[in-house]
């Protein structure tokens, strides 16, 4: 089981946009995404509809919690997109470049490289992969 330490949730000033926030008390973990308690974060995925918006975040936390989610995805696309690493262990959430950088955050540790990719997968910019779950 991966220790936590950030979850996905609903961007500030867009409902369309998925950030992964950090947790307050980094570095300390925690066991579920729902004792995050949000700080600083980055944004991860941008769509064209709130619902998926809400579908991606529901599905990053319960992959990061080792739960099933909805596999039916709702109408919409996923406009941009960061991505996952995992680097000897540790789960890091890269956002998409604004210019010449990008941002990166911690998200967990012990994690396998199985769970990066599933998360990869699911958070990829429609215009560089098709989605069928």
């Amino acid at each position: 089981m991966p220790e936590l330490l950030g979850r996905a949730m609903l961007g500030g000033r867009s409902s369309q946009v998925v950030y992964l926030a950090s947790h307050r008390g980094w570095p300390v973990s925690v066991g579920a995404t729902a004792q995050i308690l949000p700080c600083a974060g980055i944004a991860i995925a941008r769509t064209d509809s709130w619902a998926l918006a809400l579908w991606l975040i529901d599905a990053i936390n319960a992959i990061l919690d080792n739960k099933e989610y909805a596999s039916r995805r709702p109408p919409g696309k996923i406009e941009r997109s960061g991505h996952f690493e995992v680097v000897e262990g540790n789960l890091f959430a890269w956002g998409w470049p604004w210019s010449w950088s990008s941002s990166g955050i911690q998200i967990a540790r012990t994690v396998s490289g199985e769970l990066c990719e599933r998360l990869n997968s699911l958070c990829a910019a429609d215009s560089e992969q098709t989605h069928q779950l």
